[in-house]
C-alpha cells in the first residue's frame, strides 16, 4: 500500500492511488498535488487490526481531533521575543522616542522667557465639548436547534458529530419564518462511504434544503464507525428541529 506524509499537518494519508492527480488529507483536508510530491510516497505494508486495537485508535483519532480544536483557545501564541524583526522595532522605536524628546527639549530652551517678566493674559473661556451619542449594534439573534441522524442497520456509529449551522448563511433570522422555509423539510439525506476502519470516505448529500445539507455533508465526514471486514455504504438521515426559547 502507497503512503504518504502530509507536508502540512505530518499527518499519514495512506492508499494513494499514482492514477489520481491530487491525495487528500483526512485529517486537515488539504490536496497534495501528487507530480510534485513523488519522493514522499513510500510503499508500506498494511498491518490489519484487531477489534480492540481498531476501537483505541478511533477513540485516539477522536482525542486528537479535540485537542486541534481546542488548541488555539487553550495556548495562545505569544510573541516571540527573540526574533530579529522584533528586536530591530523595538530598537528603532526607542532611537526614535530620544531623538524626539532632545528636539522638543531644544525647543523648550529656546521659547523659554524670563520670569520676572508677567503678561497680563485674558482668562480663557472653557468651551464644552458636544456630546455625540452613537446607536449600540443590534447582536444578531442566535438560531438554536437540535439534531438527530438515523440510519437503517446495525447502530455502530461510535462518534456522532453535531452539524454546525453558520448564522450568516440563514437567509432570515426570523424563528417563525425560519420554520416555514429552512427549517420546513427537516430532513437531510447524506449517502457516505465506510471503509474497514470505520472512518467516512465521502459524504454526498441526496436532499434537503442545501444551508442544512451543507451543515450534516460536513458532520457526515468527521463521524467514526465501528471497523468492519470490507467497505460499505450508508443512508443517513438528519433531524433537525428548531428550539423556540
Amino acid at each position: 500500500m502507497k503512503a504518504m506524509t502530509c507536508p502540512q499537518c505530518g499527518a499519514l494519508i495512506k492508499k494513494i492511488s499514482l492514477k489520481e492527480e491530487f491525495a487528500v488529507c483526512d485529517y486537515c483536508e488539504a490536496k497534495i498535488l501528487l507530480s510534485e510530491n513523488k519522493d514522499k510516497i513510500v510503499e508500506i505494508s498494511e498491518k490489519k487490526l484487531s477489534a480492540w486495537e481498531q476501537y483505541r485508535e478511533n477513540h485516539r483519532k477522536i482525542k486528537e481531533r479535540v485537542r486541534q480544536y481546542n488548541e488555539p483557545y487553550m495556548n495562545p501564541q505569544e510573541p516571540d521575543l527573540s526574533s530579529s524583526w522584533f528586536v530591530t522595532v523595538i530598537v528603532f522605536g526607542c532611537i526614535f522616542f530620544i531623538v524626539i524628546g532632545g528636539f522638543i527639549a531644544i525647543i523648550a530652551s529656546f521659547s523659554s522667557r524670563p520670569t520676572n517678566l508677567i503678561e497680563k493674559t485674558q482668562p480663557s473661556k472653557t468651551v464644552a465639548s458636544p456630546t455625540i451619542s452613537y446607536p449600540s449594534p443590534t447582536p444578531v439573534p442566535r438560531i438554536n436547534y437540535q439534531v438527530k441522524v438515523q440510519w437503517e442497520g446495525a447502530n455502530d456509529m461510535e462518534h456522532f458529530e453535531n452539524p454546525q449551522i453558520e448564522n450568516e448563511k440563514l437567509p432570515i433570522f426570523d424563528e417563525t419564518e425560519l420554520k416555514n422555509t429552512v427549517f420546513k423539510n427537516r430532513g437531510v439525506q447524506v449517502k457516505v462511504t465506510i471503509d474497514t476502519t470505520g472512518e467516512v470516505t465521502s459524504a454526498t448529500g441526496i436532499s434537503g434544503h442545501p444551508v442544512l445539507m451543507e451543515a450534516a455533508v460536513a458532520a457526515a465526514k468527521k463521524s467514526l464507525f465501528n471497523s468492519r471486514s470490507k467497505p460499505t455504504t450508508r443512508l443517513l438521515t438528519y433531524y433537525f428541529r428548531l428550539i423556540t426559547e
